[in-house]
């Protein structure tokens, strides 16, 4: 079913600029007495990697978060969002940390991060190792889903950050599933929280696991909806039911499948 979206001059303009962005060089060293973890620097910024994944996504997943917002059409930092200001920060699809990392560096005093694939486990509690000491970080190993329980995900060892609940014939993995308003209750996140998702395309059932939060406590929401080409209207509209006071907009073309589609959506 089309439904098309309308992208302004300034989408298409970022389309653009992106397609010819060049990215950060990365530096290794093998982390002393590890045999399984990587140490990535770049552009002064530190993160832990598992050695045997592929590293070639890492200077594109960079840009993603840190590229200035007027440059930048993947940017989750809408300018509403004060990363010091909220009480807590959900970090749904955490892979690298780039995402937690700008947070902190921004002011932010919690963070939750959500990451099903549990081979990048280790290297995220060696990035977040001072924060999860200083009880600031805390990691979910599950995925978010409308209902709890198990669910199969595709691990893509050679681009782990696109691995998800697709059907591609890759390796399967069963995960534990959780929903947000169960995380909410369990952590106690009520109201002046931020949700990050980037969660390949399972940001629809996220959000229909989350009608409680939403409805209550009004979460700002950053969320890239790009995976699938209903996405960005389906969630808006999920949004808007559980809470019709939202703001909800859209930013930028991912025109790199067609038809094009929003990149993210915001809601506060």
């Amino acid at each position: 079913m089309n439904r098309g979206y309308k992208f302004s001059i300034v989408d298409i303009f970022l389309y653009l600029v992106e397609r010819n962005m060049k990215c950060h060089n990365i530096k290794f060293s093998d982390l002393l007495n590890s045999n399984e973890l990587l140490e990535i620097r770049i552009n002064n910024l530190k993160i832990y990697w598992p050695k045997h994944l592929n590293t070639d996504g890492i200077p594109w997943l960079y840009n993603e978060v840190f590229k200035k917002w007027y440059k930048n059409p993947s940017s989750y930092s809408h300018p509403f969002l004060k990363y010091n200001k909220y009480s807590w920060i959900i970090d749904a699809g955490v892979c690298e940390g780039f995402f937690s990392k700008l947070c902190f560096s921004k002011g932010a005093e919690r963070v939750i991060g959500i990451e099903p694939v549990s081979i990048l486990s280790n290297a995220i509690k060696m990035t977040f190792k001072d924060e999860i000491q200083n009880l600031k970080f805390k990691l979910i190993t599950s995925a978010l889903g409308e209902k709890n329980g198990f669910i199969g995900i595709e691990i893509n060892n050679k681009s782990i950050w696109g691995s998800g609940y697709k059907k591609n014939n890759l390796k399967i993995k069963k995960v534990k599933m959780v929903k947000l308003d169960c995380l909410c209750n369990e952590y106690n996140l009520e109201a002046n929280g931020l949700i990050k998702m980037d969660i390949e395309g399972s940001e629809i059932n996220a959000l229909l696991g989350a009608k409680t939060l939403l409805k209550n406590y009004k979460p700002h929401l950053s969320i890239a909806v790009y995976h699938e080409y209903e996405n960005a209207k389906l969630c808006r509209e999920i949004i808007l039911k559980a809470n019709p006071t939202y703001k909800v907009v859209f930013r930028g073309m991912y025109g790199y499948i067609k038809p094009p589609r929003p990149y993210l959506l915001f809601a506060f």
